[in-house]
């Protein structure tokens, strides 16, 4: 029986959503989010988590990153209504703690060959108000990049 593993940032981006709503906008505009995120030129780790504030009900949207720094909004859903946003960036869980992870991290590094350090996310981008990351949302489809520096 596979059990995955649920990330702490998961956890906790995912409580958030839950008990952070607004007004019920079954009528208002919505649009899609997907984009990319890079940090100083590359693509920032996978499960980099980007979590979307709606500016004017509070609601939280939530986006991870796959190997390649892409992202697409999926939680709590991808439809997010229209407006500005404040935008954080938060960094991943990478931490494996099953078994053979941990395992994998007492034994230390193979053939004495270390992986290149993680990529650091600046303080300022994991604070909303901090980042300058804002943007506005139009109905339909949207693509938004960020590059963090």
């Amino acid at each position: 029986m596979a059990v995955r593993m649920i990330s702490r940032l998961e956890l906790i981006l995912t409580a958030l959503v839950v008990g952070c709503g607004g007004e019920s906008a079954a009528t208002a505009p919505t649009g899609t989010l997907k984009g990319k995120l890079t940090i100083t030129g590359q693509s920032s780790p996978a499960k980099t988590g980007l979590v979307f504030q709606h500016a004017a009900t509070g609601q939280l949207f939530l986006a991870l990153t796959n190997e390649d720094g892409e992202y697409f909004v999926a939680k709590p859903t991808s439809k997010m209504p229209t407006g500005a946003y404040d935008v954080s960036i938060q960094p991943g869980d990478t931490e494996d703690l099953s078994p053979k992870g941990v395992e994998a991290a007492l034994d230390g590094p193979k053939d004495g060959v270390r992986s290149k350090p993680p990529i650091e996310i600046p303080k300022k981008y994991r604070n909303a108000h901090e980042s300058k990351l804002g943007f506005e949302l139009q109905a339909g489809p949207n693509e938004k990049n960020f590059e963090l520096k």
